[in-house]
């Protein structure tokens, strides 16, 4: 038993000094780096121990937990330095740390350290003095379950000085010159304050940048030297302006297939926006060029321009279409069949039709939008017809007058009258007719066709003395015929309507409730001033009857019973 154990103790000693010859495993054994730059990839802390779990550096107690993987490298000359690890496997994190000694001893510095979980490792600047041994440790984490041991790659190299960002700039109202003064850099990246959301830098070395307006800007410059390291300055920068002219924006244009070129003809402007027309979502000009070019897709499209100096800004604007075909051309035929007429489109180059027929009351929108529509009048006459051919390069209308001829005869309106005091008898001696309205001279509300007359031949009983122009309009389905005459009625007396046996309205004035009492067998009509019936219903014998008026409109209003009318006046 003993020999067993003793064999064990050999092969751990045994593997103990092997692995502390490994290259890299220790301070004994460092992987010594000779000459910068070096780099080296696939590297690993596999075959290295956990020599060291602490050190000058802060975040080495943890980060310094799992395997130790130990450069060295002795500057002949004074060197700035960078040290870069990246393809760090461990999920846990790493550590790069840099000390003047080995770490585990009490005279050790931290020169410079780094750590992180699942990023890469970037030491930023380390300044080295010439002949003393620095010792760089990459060291994986172990926590939990997660291993003590990762891959990695190295990049360490000499840097020609540390960057310092500077500065100057000159004023022109709104437009600054930017003078770069900065130190050992080689790119450079600047924000002039008025970059908005997502800004996107400027890298010139001394850029010349235009503001839209005066007021304070914080403006930013970080530059960066060879080894990646950077320096980042600002300053509030006032910006002002001594112009008091505004721009006149204006600009032409040639578009040659779906490419417009556009000349601007601005003046007093020192900077542009244009917006196109064809932008899905407009937060951003499309193009601060002076004169821009551009590439639409086949459409109309509406173009802004804004010319502006620092004092104020205009605005041009300018609507075109881009086509890649022919405009169309309008053209039609039809044929009438009676007051039906069958539309025919012979357009050219048109894809939509909008068509109005000259009867419509409200011409606002195409009563057709077929391409060959048939359409039915109500009536003969002379029609403007109007037709609009439609393509995506625009449109074109045309027009021409449908001359409907009524294959008949117009109706010759003609009558005679007999008058028995105030019984007038009426004949009626029109040609042609087919239908008829009277107007006796004596309606409520003179010249309303629709309390007209609709028999052939009335008779008409007049309530006053007076002279009276009687109108009859004669109709068929070719036109209307119209005639009047003069009639003078004597003898009829005045009837005092309110008080007839026939009709009887009380009370009068009246706000809620109306009582008609009527006899006979008749229709009652209730007329307001403008001759429409707002009320009817029909007798038969004597009747009384109730009406609630509360929602009729104050005013004046007609019952008639037949011939005889009464006013009432609703409060």
């Amino acid at each position: 038993m003993k020999k067993v154990y003793a064999l064990i103790v050999l092969l751990s000693v045994i593997f103990s000094v092997s692995l502390q010859a490994q290259v890299g495993s220790s301070c004994v054994t460092p992987h010594v780096i000779t000459a910068l730059p070096f780099d080296s990839v696939g590297m690993s802390t596999a075959n290295a121990a956990d020599n060291y779990d602490a050190s000058p550096c802060t975040g080495a107690t943890d980060f310094m937990s799992g395997n130790d993987y130990v450069f060295s490298y002795t500057p002949a000359t004074n060197e700035l330095v960078n040290i870069t690890i990246s393809g760090i496997s461990a999920l846990s994190g790493a550590g790069l740390f840099i000390t003047d000694a080995c770490p585990d001893d009490v005279s050790a510095t931290c020169i410079a350290e780094e750590t992180g979980t699942m990023v890469d490792l970037n030491s930023g600047g380390v300044n080295l003095v010439a002949g003393t041994e620095y010792f760089i440790i990459v060291s994986s984490r172990f926590y939990l379950f997660t291993g003590q041991t990762t891959s990695f790659d190295i990049i360490m190299q000499s840097c020609s000085g540390t960057p310092v960002a500077d500065f100057t700039y000159v004023a022109d109202n709104t437009t600054l010159t930017f003078t770069n003064t900065s130190q050992n850099a080689v790119s450079y990246s600047w924000l002039f304050g008025d970059e908005g959301f997502l800004p996107t830098p400027d890298t010139s070395m001394s850029p010349v940048h235009t503001y839209a307006e005066t007021g304070q800007y914080v403006v930013s410059l970080t530059v960066t030297n060879d080894c990646g390291i950077t320096s980042t300055i600002t300053d509030t920068i006032d910006v002002t302006c001594s112009v008091s002219t505004a721009p006149d924006a204006g600009f032409t244009y040639i578009i040659n297939d779906t490419t417009v070129t556009f000349t601007n003809a601005s003046t007093n402007a020192t900077s542009y926006e244009w917006y196109f027309g064809d932008e899905a979502i407009v937060l951003f000009p499309s193009s601060t060029e002076a004169s821009p070019i551009h590439a639409y897709n086949q459409g109309t499209y509406t173009v802004q321009m804004i010319a502006l100096n620092c004092f104020t800004s205009d605005t041009f604007t300018v609507t075109y279409t881009i086509c890649l075909s022919n405009l169309p051309v309008a053209d039609f035929t039809y044929v009438e069949n009676g007051m039906t007429v069958d539309f025919t489109s012979t357009a050219t180059d048109a894809t939509s039709y909008g068509w109005f027929f000259g009867d419509e009351a409200f011409p606002l929108q195409p009563t057709s939008t077929d391409a060959n529509p048939s359409h039915t009048y109500t009536s003969y006459g002379d029609f403007v017809v109007t037709f609009t051919a439609t393509n995506a390069c625009g449109s074109h209308t045309i027009t021409d007058t449908l001359h409907l001829v009524c294959p008949g005869s117009l109706p010759s309106a003609a009558f005679t009258y007999v008058a028995n005091a105030g019984v007038v008898s009426f004949t009626n001696t029109s040609s042609d007719a087919v239908s008829y309205q009277w107007l006796f001279g004596d309606e409520i509300v003179l010249g309303v066709w629709m309390l007209a007359n609709i028999e052939q031949s009335p008779e008409h009983t007049y309530t006053t003395d007076g002279t009276y122009t009687v109108y009859m309009v004669a109709t068929n389905e070719c036109g209307t015929d119209t005639t009047s005459q003069i009639i003078t009625i004597i003898g009829t007396g005045i009837e005092t309507v309110n008080i007839n046996s026939a009709l009887n309205c009380y009370p009068n004035p009246v706000k809620n409730v109306l009582t008609i009492e009527t006899e006979g067998a008749a229709f009652v009509c209730i007329y307001n001033i403008l001759g429409q019936v707002v009320y009817q219903y029909e007798i038969s014998g004597n009747i009384r009857k109730d009406i609630n008026v509360a929602n009729f409109a104050k005013g004046v209003y007609y019952v008639k019973l037949g011939s005889i009318v009464s006013k009432v006046v609703v409060e």
